[in-house]
């Protein structure tokens, strides 16, 4: 996004504090500007030209003598010094002997360089001289003396001896410095002063003279501080840079600065408590105490013109006071239900400075009622920038079922002030996503229907969804799906199914899910409220389907919720069909004609002398409610005849069975069946063809009845297998009774005894059926409807719903829940954030107001808003539906601000619901793409039945507004009205102003005579912003600069770029390092310039970019600190220096600007901890260089919307120097230092 065509024009804009001209400020011009001390040196200079008369009026001098020896005066003329000409002065000459262009310049330097030693003798002559006429006792005497014997004599030796060793190589030359004053005395050179002047002994170290001090032997010349240059420009150079040389000068400065504070401080004293000075000098000094009336009442002259100007000629006032407003919270008592505050209330809010009652007024008629907050939920749909780690969360679904806790399950916040996010729940560190801690959403869908009764055996389910379309993505053998059946215990999670997905026959797509049950596995039974939890409204057995949420799986639901869903098909299986099986039904109801039997037992059928006609009765609740069912029956016989053909007498073939039903209470014949087979115990019992029998629909009971044991009063329900023919036991007692008689009258006879028929005995009997039934879902009809024995639900994070096209009115039905919201133009627009309140012990066709405090400026400064960013709609019957326009009055500017936001339901909403927890009106607040959740800001508190008051002014304290109404100050109406139980005022007061400053006024206006109200150079631009908005700390106009997205170009005519930086005191950044401007007041900015600007200008206001700085290195701690510790110590140190602001600190964030390594390593090695460092390189990260970092010793920003900033602190590289390396502390770092010193000097 780098620009290679520079805007020439490099600048830093504008901050709230360059925006007061110094022509404007207070005291910048004053008609009389002496202070004391001015007036007491002016009278000591002006008495040398009064002439003085002694008695014999003849003259005698001047007074100059009256008005140089009082204390006062003496301390005036030491206060009254300019510091910082003295400073300047120096400076200057430094500047001279250090510039290479005068290298040439020897006369020049040579005096110069005398200069400079005849300046600072010239102060010491005159602080001795000052302190000479101050009395003993003084305090600026003892602080002269005291300086002089610790500082200044050793500093004034190790000049002298400078000097002479300047003297003895030629290196200074006598010249004359006659505009050169300090301490009121002129400088001079210093071969003059070391002849001429004196000095005292505290300076000379026993010396009788100051010329023989400077001749004394002891003081040897210093010739080592010029180096070993040749030339004198090298030589003087050499010293004017050695620290020994400017440390003598900074001593003096130091001193010079204390003498001169102490006086200023000991003439005050003087002036008001000072009992010795004399007459004529106490009348001077009176006369200048009352002058200071005269003076102040002078110097308002140029503020009177000033008003007279603005207020009088121009007829500009400052801005009156903007009353503050209170968000007050009403609770109702509990007898009355409704209740009508009318516009104008008064309300208590305490006492002013003045003692005042102040009162607050009601901003419009408001309605109360009793209603309130009683649940808030969220839904989130994670997009590309939600990835954490190695989990892809796009469009993954997450849900909090209490938004306002920690993880949204109602665990207490953790926050400082308790603020929570309306969308979600993220932890951020150093301004990146770290995690989403709201709980992963539950979606789905559920399938109810008496056929999934299935209570024992190995069971199979077949749900089939079949698709408008022929398009499906293939999602078998993903485990895509997480499939739970409802059981006496609770959801049972399938731990066996298949996903099968095709095209059939029509050429529409279809999804099966297959489930597997063993015998092991609990029973599928009705879905209960109080067991299963959830809002089913049914009493059937339920699987329900949820998208598999694991990590390491893909969430399908993006790729799944545009299917549109046509009928479901709901085909079971209990045991094997095709063969004999013992894995079906074992409960079964058994009874025979003697009547109910126990079939935990070997049992027998059809009695103890079957016959022709004998029955055996078989009955099970879950294999009779089922249509289209088809059964087998698994017969396994006790003690069959190893000869199949004698389980009749005579031995043959075996007798079948009819195979009835019973419908209406008359057993109907569908076929006669095989219930043997030969030798073989072990029997299904089948149709012909060896299938399953398929049951008469007729006989099916209603699934929710009671199923009773068979019996004379059943009519329907059972199967019943009656033998065609009889075992031949009556032709067998008979044979037998001839064997008998025969062999009692011979007992020798050979004939063989007749063998006796079966009697069938059954070991055990089993029931495997199939079944099958389909349910069409895009039927308005309602007789289709009712007929429906399947029920199909969608699964959504906090309820379910059933989908039905008679229940929908709408013949498309979705697979999945859908996450949307209707405008008026458009049904079905996509949500990836929804906001659910509910709301309690509200009705239909009530209004609410409900209060949501924000935590200003947490929402993502990042983030455009395009169009509406919130949407709000109310809950009808499963169904959400947009409000009004008219019914929604939002003064939050889309959760943006605090503020009340009222509702009026409308007459549809409903209180039942299963999508939703039921009783409770529920609002939602949607968020579409391209716009984000983050877009709003966090919330510390929503409340029901809000209201705004406003300070209503009593002619009260000026002052009140200067601070906000703390929080809890109102708490009563002004009249008491018993229908109103409790007033609560949760949070400060807002928005108010006091009337405009004197010194805002002038700027104002002065900013206002120049723009004009309109936007035209860059001036006008950043002034207009800076006035209208003041959290704005500071802005720069970019002419010609275009900036839209990562479309950036600073040539391109039409285009003007306007760039924020927020105030930084109190912010709530996600990132600290990166002060961004929230997208609702670059919105705002933006609205504010486009009514002030050229219809042909394309105006931009964005906020700034931020390039990192990152540092890499190797670190070596001196001994005894921990490195782990002490190198994040420096980590945060090093980004401290880099970005301040975000550490709290005053430094002022600034455009552009460049950041050299030397400076970086000179501060990391200032630390006390660090021994040394090596290998150190610093990194330019912009958008266009993440992948490829150079090394570079300076780093200047690329674009003139640009802020250098440091990386968080953890990202710095900091290695570890092991010990046994630590051996030359000369590092490579300190040669890389000097080097860039020396490049840059």
């Amino acid at each position: 996004m780098s620009c290679d065509n520079k805007n020439p024009l490099q600048r830093n804009g504008t901050g709230q504090q360059q925006r007061m001209p110094e022509a404007l400020k207070d005291g910048y011009v004053l008609v009389e500007e002496r202070d004391y001390k001015e007036w007491i040196v002016f009278a000591s200079q002006f008495a040398q030209w009064i002439k003085y008369f002694d008695t014999t009026n003849q003259p005698n001098g001047n007074w100059q003598s009256f008005f140089t020896s009082d204390i006062s005066a003496v301390l005036g003329t030491i206060a009254i010094q300019d510091i910082d000409e003295y400073r300047r002065s120096f400076k200057e000459k430094f500047d001279v002997l250090r510039a290479d262009k005068n290298k040439l310049k020897t006369d020049l330097l040579k005096e110069t360089f005398n200069g400079l030693f005849g300046g600072i003798l010239t102060l010491c002559v005159a602080i001795d001289a000052a302190a000479a006429k101050l009395p003993d006792g003084n305090p600026l005497k003892e602080t002269i003396q005291n300086l002089v014997r610790s500082k200044l004599q050793n500093e004034f030796t190790q000049l002298l001896a400078v000097y002479k060793g300047a003297s003895i190589a030629s290196l200074v030359k006598e010249a004359t410095y006659p505009d050169w004053i300090i301490l009121n005395k002129q400088v001079k050179s210093p071969s003059h002063i070391l002849t001429n002047d004196q000095l005292s002994a505290a300076w000379l170290n026993g010396a009788a003279t100051l010329n023989d001090y400077y001749q004394a032997a002891g003081l040897a010349a210093n010739t080592e501080i010029f180096g070993t240059g040749t030339e004198p420009w090298q030589k003087i150079h050499h010293a004017v840079n050695h620290n020994l040389f400017t440390g003598i000068f900074e001593q003096f400065l130091k001193a010079y600065t204390r003498i001169i504070s102490d006086a200023e401080h000991l003439l005050l004293q003087t002036l008001s408590n000072w009992s010795s000075h004399a007459p004529h000098y106490t009348l001077f000094l009176t006369f200048l105490k009352l002058f200071k009336y005269a003076k102040a009442g002078i110097n308002t002259l140029t503020q009177r013109h000033l008003d007279f100007y603005y207020k009088e000629v121009l007829s500009l006032v400052p801005r009156a006071e903007i009353p503050d407003h209170v968000h007050l919270v009403m609770e109702l008592a509990k007898q009355t239900n409704e209740y009508m505050l009318a516009k104008g209330s008064l309300f208590k809010a305490g006492k002013d400075s003045l003692g005042k009652e102040l009162f607050y007024a009601l901003d419009k008629d408001t309605a109360f009622n009793k209603a309130s907050i009683a649940a808030l939920m969220n839904v989130y749909k994670g997009d590309a920038d939600d990835k954490t780690g190695k989990i892809n969360n796009k469009g993954r679904l997450f849900a909090a079922a209490i938004a306002n806790s920690q993880d949204g399950k109602g665990a207490e916040l953790k926050s400082l002030n308790k603020e929570w996010h309306p969308f979600f729940i993220k932890t951020y560190a150093d301004g990146k996503l770290k995690s989403i801690d709201t709980p992963r959403a539950q979606v789905g869908f559920a399938v109810a229907s008496h056929y999934l009764y299935l209570t024992e055996g190995e069971r199979a389910i077949d749900l089939t969804m079949q698709f408008a379309g022929g398009t499906y993505e293939d999602i078998s053998e993903t485990g895509a799906f997480e499939c739970y059946a409802t059981t006496d215990k609770g959801w049972y999670r399938i731990k066996t199914y298949e996903i099968f997905c095709n095209t059939n026959s029509s050429g529409k797509a279809y999804y099966t899910v297959h489930i597997m049950l063993n015998g092991n596995e609990p029973p599928i039974t009705n879905y209960v409220a109080a067991v299963h939890g959830g809002s089913f409204n049914c009493n059937l057995p339920v699987v329900k389907v949820y998208l598999n949420q694991g990590d390491d799986m893909f969430y399908y639901y993006d790729s799944l919720s545009g299917l549109k869903i046509e009928d479901i098909k709901v085909s079971v299986s209990v045991g094997n069909s095709s063969t004999y099986s013992q894995s079906g039904l074992k409960q079964l109801s058994v009874a025979n004609d003697a009547g109910l039997v126990d079939t935990s037992k070997p049992f027998q059928p059809f009695g103890a002398l079957p016959k022709a006609g004998s029955s055996i009765f078989i009955g099970n609740k879950e294999l009779f409610c089922k249509k289209n069912a088809a059964v087998v029956l698994n017969i396994e016989w006790k003690n069959l005849p190893a000869n199949g053909t004698q389980i009749i007498f005579p031995a043959g073939t075996a007798p079948g069975a009819a195979f009835r039903h019973l419908a209406k209470g008359v057993w109907t014949k569908d076929l006669d069946t095989s219930i043997f087979n030969g030798s073989t115990a072990k029997v299904a019992v089948t149709n012909a063809s060896g299938k399953a029998i398929p049951l008469a629909d007729e006989t099916i009971v209603d699934y929710a009845d009671t199923y009773q044991p068979y019996n004379g009063s059943s009519n329907k329900g059972f199967l019943r297998l009656s033998l065609n023919n009889d075992l031949g036991n009556d032709a067998y007692q008979n044979q037998r009774i001839v064997y008998l008689v025969k062999l009692a009258k011979n007992p020798t006879i050979t004939d063989q005894p007749p063998v006796a028929p079966y009697t069938p005995m059954i070991s055990s009997l089993y029931a495997s059926y199939t079944a099958s039934t389909n349910s069409q879902l895009n039927k308005q009809d309602q007789a289709v409807y009712n007929e429906r024995t399947a029920r199909y639900f969608h699964l959504y994070p906090f309820g379910e719903s059933e989908q039905h096209a008679y229940l929908n009115k709408n013949a498309t039905l979705d697979f999945l829940p859908q996450f949307t919201h209707a405008e008026e133009t458009k049904d079905h627009i996509a949500d990836n954030g929804s906001f659910f309140i509910g709301l309690k012990d509200l009705k239909p066709q009530q209004s609410v107001n409900v209060l949501f405090q924000v935590m200003e400026g947490t929402s993502d400064p990042t983030l455009s808003v395009t169009g509406t960013l919130i949407h709000w709609s109310y809950l009808r019957n499963n169904q959400w539906k947009p409000f009004d326009e008219q019914s929604v009055v939002d003064q939050t500017r889309s959760l943006r601000q605090s503020g009340i936001i009222s509702f009026q339901i409308p007459e549809d909403a409903t209180l039942q619901h299963t999508m939703m927890p039921t009783g409770l009106i529920w609002l939602k607040a949607s968020v579409s793409p391209p716009n984000k959740p983050a877009a709003v800001c966090k919330l510390l508190h929503v409340a029901a039945q809000a209201a705004a008051v406003s300070f209503a002014d009593q002619h009260n304290a000026p002052d009140f507004l200067n601070n906000a109404l703390p929080a809890n100050t109102i708490s009563k109406l002004k009249d008491p009205v018993s229908d109103v139980k409790k007033i609560s005022q949760p949070y400060p007061s807002f928005g108010g102003k006091p009337v405009e400053t004197s010194t805002h006024f002038y700027m104002r206006v002065n900013e206002r005579l120049r723009h004009k109200d309109r936007a035209i150079t860059i001036w006008d631009y950043e002034r207009l912003v800076l006035e209208a908005f003041p959290e704005i700390h500071r802005v720069k106009c970019l002419n010609h600069t275009k900036y839209i997205n990562k479309d950036y170009n600073e040539v391109a005519p039409g285009h003007v770029t306007v760039i924020t930086i927020p105030d930084l005191v109190n912010r709530n950044d996600i990132n600290p390092l990166r002060p961004y401007t929230n997208a609702d007041t670059l919105d705002q900015v933006k609205e504010f310039l486009q009514k002030r600007i050229s219809c042909h200008v394309q105006l931009n206001v964005c906020n700034p970019v931020f390039e990192d700085v990152l540092l890499e290195f190797n670190l070596k701690l001196f001994s005894g600190y921990e490195f782990s510790y002490y190198s994040n110590l420096l980590k945060e140190s090093i980004t401290a220096l880099l970005s301040p602001w975000a550490y709290g600190k005053a430094d002022d964030i600034r455009f552009g600007g460049k950041i050299e390594k030397s400076v970086l390593i000179n501060f990391i090695e200032s630390q006390y901890y660090v021994d040394y460092i090596t290998d150190v390189k610093m990194y330019h990260l912009t958008e266009d260089n993440q992948a490829t970092l150079t090394d570079e010793d300076e780093i200047t920003a690329s674009m003139a919307i640009s802020i250098l900033v440091s990386v968080p602190a953890d990202k710095h590289l900091v290695h570890q120097i092991p010990d046994d390396t630590a051996t030359n502390k000369i590092t490579i770092c300190k040669d890389e230092y000097n080097k860039l010193t020396h490049e840059k000097d």
